[in-house]
C-alpha cells in the first residue's frame, strides 16, 4: 500500500515560488529553455529523476575514466584547457529535505530568465553563472519527496522528525542511528518509513559501495558525475535540530587537496552568512580532520576526481521562506565566487 503524505501542523502555506511537489518538479524541468533536460533514472516508485545542464557541454564523452587518468603520465580526464570550470549541484537526496532542491529551482530561473521564480533580479549571480557549466539533479529522491512536507519551517521538532526518518512499529522515532545501523531497515521494523529513504527504504546518501549499488538513483548521479567530470560535487541537504546552515566537514577518504577546498569554502560562506546576519559557528583557523563517512560524495569524488561537499540548512528555524532562499543564494554567491580566483580542484596536481 502507497505510504500517505505526511501533512505537518500549524505552519504557514508554501508559497507560489517554493516548487516542492513532484508534479511541480517534472513541469519545470520538462519545459526548460535555455536548458537541456533529461531522465537519468526512474525511481521504484514510478517517478522520473531529472537532471538539467547549462552551458555548452561537449557532445563527446570522457575518452578516460578518472581511475584510468590518475596513472597517465598527463590527465586527460576532466577540464582541458580553456573550457571553464564544471558546478553539479544535487537537491532532494533526502526527500524531506527540501531547501535545496527550492534553491536550485530559483537558480534555475535565474539562469533562464535572470530573476528568480519570485520575479527578483539577481545580475551578480547571473552574471557569474556565465563563467561556468552547471549539471543540476534538483530532487533526487523522487519517493521520498512524494510523501513528504512541503516544508518544515516553524514545525514541532518531533513532527519534523516524523516527517523526515519515520518511526517504528512501537510509534518511536527512528532516529539518525537507527536507520543507518540497516541498509535498508526491515520492513516488518517500520511503522511509517517517511522521506528520508527511497521507497524502496534505501537511504540514497550511502548507497556508496562502488560495483554494488543498491538504487537506480544514487547509481544514475555518480554515472552522470562521471561521464561529465564536475569540478566540484555539491550536495543539499537540510537538519532540523539547530539554526545554522553550513557546509559540513569533508570525509577522509577524498584527497587533502579536496579538503582544503571545502574548508576554504566554508570560511568564505561562514563570513557571508554571518554578515548577512544568520546564525554560524566559525570553525577557526586550523582545518578540523576529515571524518570518516561514506556516502555520495565519497564515491562521487573517487568517480570524478572532484570535490564533493554537503551542505546543510536551517529546516525549522528560518523566520520565513525568503530568509531561507537567501541563505541558499549565500551558498552559490561563495562557490561562483570562490571559482572565479582559483580552480576547484587542479587534478594535475592531486599526486603532488
Amino acid at each position: 500500500m502507497k505510504p500517505k503524505r505526511f501533512e505537518l501542523t500549524g505552519v504557514a502555506p508554501k508559497p507560489d515560488w517554493w516548487i516542492v511537489r513532484p508534479n511541480e518538479i517534472t513541469t519545470f524541468c520538462a519545459n526548460v529553455e535555455k536548458g537541456e533536460s533529461k531522465v537519468i533514472a526512474i525511481t521504484p516508485g514510478g517517478f522520473p529523476v531529472w537532471a538539467v545542464t547549462y552551458n555548452e557541454f561537449r557532445t563527446e564523452k570522457q575518452k578516460v575514466n578518472f581511475a584510468s587518468a590518475t596513472g597517465a603520465r598527463e590527465m586527460t580526464y576532466g577540464r582541458q584547457e580553456g573550457e571553464p570550470q564544471t558546478i553539479m549541484l544535487v537537491g532532494g537526496v533526502h526527500g524531506c529535505e527540501i531547501e535545496g532542491t527550492v534553491m536550485l529551482f530559483n537558480f534555475m530561473q535565474i539562469l533562464e530568465t535572470g530573476s528568480d521564480l519570485r520575479g527578483v533580479a539577481m545580475p551578480e549571480i547571473a552574471e557569474l553563472a556565465k563563467n561556468y557549466k552547471f549539471i543540476i539533479v534538483p530532487c533526487v529522491n523522487m519517493d521520498g519527496r512524494s510523501i513528504s512536507p512541503d516544508h518544515r519551517i516553524g514545525s514541532d521538532l518531533e513532527e519534523a522528525r516524523r516527517a523526515n526518518s519515520g518511526w517504528l512499529k512501537d510509534g518511536t522515532i527512528t532516529d539518525w542511528w537507527t536507520m543507518k545501523k540497516y541498509y535498508p531497515i526491515p520492513p516488518e521494523m517500520i511503522g511509517y518509513r517517511g522521506g528520508y529513504p527511497n521507497s524502496e527504504g534505501y537511504n540514497i546518501n550511502h548507497d556508496a559501495t562502488p560495483g554494488h549499488f543498491r538504487t537506480r538513483e544514487a547509481e544514475a548521479v555518480v554515472r552522470l558525475a562521471a561521464d561529465e567530470a564536475p569540478d566540484l560535487f555539491v550536495n543539499l541537504h537540510a537538519q532540523p535540530s539547530g539554526p545554522n546552515n553550513y557546509i559540513s566537514p569533508p570525509d577522509a577518504f577524498g584527497a587533502p587537496a579536496f579538503w582544503k577546498t571545502i574548508w576554504e569554502l566554508r570560511r568564505e560562506s561562514d563570513k557571508l552568512l554571518a554578515e548577512a546576519g544568520f546564525h554560524v559557528n566559525p570553525i577557526g583557523e586550523d582545518d578540523p580532520p576529515p571524518r570518516v563517512f561514506v556516502n555520495l560524495n565519497t564515491v562521487v569524488e573517487v568517480a570524478a576526481g572532484c570535490p564533493g561537499l554537503t551542505i546543510e540548512f536551517d529546516a525549522r528555524f528560518s523566520p520565513s521562506f525568503e530568509r531561507t532562499l537567501e541563505a541558499g543564494y549565500i551558498f552559490l554567491k561563495t562557490f561562483l565566487r570562490y571559482g572565479q580566483k582559483k580552480c576547484f580542484v587542479d587534478r594535475t596536481k592531486l599526486n603532488g
